[in-house]
This record gives C-alpha cells, sequence and structure tokens, in this order.
C-alpha cells in the first residue's frame, strides 16, 4: 500500500510537494474511524486512509500530482530500457523558474508490501543522469540500507 509520495521540480511542482495516506496526529474522530490499520512487520500498526481526494483550484497542480505519480513508474519500469537511447533523461521540469532546468527532479515513495514491510524508494533526476537513488527497508522498525 502506498503510504506516501513526494515530489518536486516537476511540471507546476516547484517545491516539494508530498501527497499522505497516512492519518495525521492531530487527526478528529472522523477522520480516524475512516482509516485502516495497516499491520507493520515490527508489530505496530499504523492508520492510514484507503482513499483520497486531491482538491483545489483549476490549474493549481492536482492533475500533475497524478502525472508525476504516472512518470516515477515509467522512470522504474522503463527507463534503463529506453533512455539510453535518449539524449539526456526526459523531464517535465518547472517551467516558470530558469533555475528549475538546473536543477534535479525529485521521486520518493513510501509504501507497505503484504509481508508488512515498510520501504522508502526514491530518487532524483538530472538534465543527464539519475543523481541520487535511495531504497530503505524498515523491517523491525529501524531504517536498513
Amino acid at each position: 500500500m502506498l503510504l506516501r509520495f513526494r515530489v518536486a521540480n516537476a511540471r507546476s511542482l516547484r517545491e516539494e510537494q508530498e501527497l499522505s495516506f497516512v492519518v495525521p496526529d492531530e487527526a478528529g474522530e472522523a477522520e480516524r474511524a475512516a482509516a485502516r490499520e495497516l499491520s507493520l512487520s515490527d508489530g505496530k500498526t499504523l492508520p492510514v486512509f484507503t482513499v483520497l481526494g486531491v482538491f483545489g483550484a483549476n490549474a493549481s497542480g492536482k492533475s500533475n500530482v497524478i502525472a508525476a505519480l504516472q512518470a516515477m513508474r515509467y522512470a522504474v519500469l522503463r527507463s534503463y530500457a529506453e533512455w539510453t537511447s535518449f539524449d539526456g533523461i526526459p523531464r517535465d521540469v518547472f517551467a516558470l523558474d530558469a533555475k528549475a532546468r538546473g536543477e534535479t527532479t525529485l521521486y520518493e515513495a513510501d509504501f507497505v508490501l503484504g509481508d508488512g514491510v515498510r520501504w522508502t524508494y526514491g530518487f532524483e533526476l538530472g538534465a543527464r543522469r539519475v543523481e541520487a537513488e535511495r531504497l530503505y527497508a524498515y523491517p523491525k522498525g529501524r531504517r536498513q540500507t
């Protein structure tokens, strides 16, 4: 299950944005009642929403959050096979700031698999290469690289 998705410098999303399915600590009783308890491998449970709504004004970036999720998926599934034929890495960076082209695009996801282990996977794309990549597992509640 997807717990959290972060993105920065992609399409209209200049600053880091986060989409989180985890119920915040300050949530009220109604929100907690709508959540599901997700069992983690360390014996703890985590309250999560199984469905989210993204609301905002027209042209505020709602569709670009979904497009960023799709871009991350595409990069994971197809980058090795298809990016070698490109001159650089295909990215849709924030167009309204000239500095954005020289900065990396961030994608990161936290998720839990069927065995209850939480994972964090993320990477940063530059114009010509993958600048950073990380994968962490939390099998007993502590980060493991």
